[in-house]
């Protein structure tokens, strides 16, 4: 009778232990959910652009500091090229600086010139700019300003007795102010493309004549154009905070 009753003690234990066990947590590891990175407009990107280009020039000769005529025409074509740069996101504001060279063929053959009896040929050339950027980003679309100083190379010829045997050539190069503005979408963590608008201004200088003696040509130049561009993003890691040891 006593061992009867030990057995079913030990029995009725076992059932107990095994009913605790299987309310015990799990020892196995959770399933692995990949993480995918949160977008960042931090980072150096470089990439290329293209589009059309617009300047107005006004043209002016001077002989004796007096003006004795003016002309005024405007040079169209495409332009294109690359850029580089780099932005630094804090909260919804993107802080950047940039910097592009492009290549131009915004071209026009000039008004005939009564006085002088020559027609001007205006060619722009290398163009760059070095500017600071600032934008208010919305996830992976950006709207941003941007401006500071462009560099331009020109090339005027002036030719006389309605031909190009004789005249003469200048290539001046000049700064001036450039701003603008545009749009930015984020179309991966890596691949970016734009809008892009601006406008600059080149200023006013003068080519002294070779040719007819105390004569000088006195331009004015602006610049408008509108350009597309895409840009690769290369991913940015943050610095490592440093850790005091004692």
């Amino acid at each position: 009778m006593l061992r009867k009753l030990l057995l079913s003690s030990v029995a009725a234990t076992a059932m107990v232990g095994s009913a605790l066990a299987a309310d015990l947590p799990s020892r196995k590891a959770p399933p692995v959910v990949p993480v995918v990175p949160a977008f960042t407009w931090t980072g150096f990107y470089i990439g290329v652009d293209g589009g059309y280009g617009w300047q107005d020039v006004r043209e002016t000769g001077i002989a004796g500091g007096l003006a004795n005529y003016q002309l005024s025409y405007r040079a169209t074509g495409p332009v294109g090229g690359g850029h580089v740069g780099f932005n630094w996101q804090v909260n919804q504001f993107v802080f950047g600086m940039e910097g592009d060279v492009l290549g131009s063929s915004m071209r026009v053959n000039g008004p005939f010139n009564n006085f002088l009896f020559s027609n001007s040929v205006w060619r722009s050339g290398v163009e760059g700019s070095i500017r600071g950027r600032i934008g208010v980003a919305f996830d992976r679309f950006m709207v941003y300003g941007t401006g500071g100083v462009a560099f331009e190379t020109f090339r005027l010829r002036e030719n006389f007795l309605f031909g190009p045997v004789l005249g003469e050539t200048f290539t001046p190069s000049r700064a001036g102010l450039t701003v603008g503005g545009g749009v930015e979408y984020a179309f991966t963590n890596n691949w970016l493309a734009r809008v892009e608008g601006r406008y600059s201004d080149f200023g006013t200088f003068n080519n002294a004549s070779v040719l007819i003696p105390g004569q000088f040509y006195r331009e004015r130049v602006t610049e408008a154009r509108i350009t597309g561009g895409i840009s690769y993003k290369f991913d940015y890691a943050a610095p490592a905070p440093v850790v005091a040891r004692y």
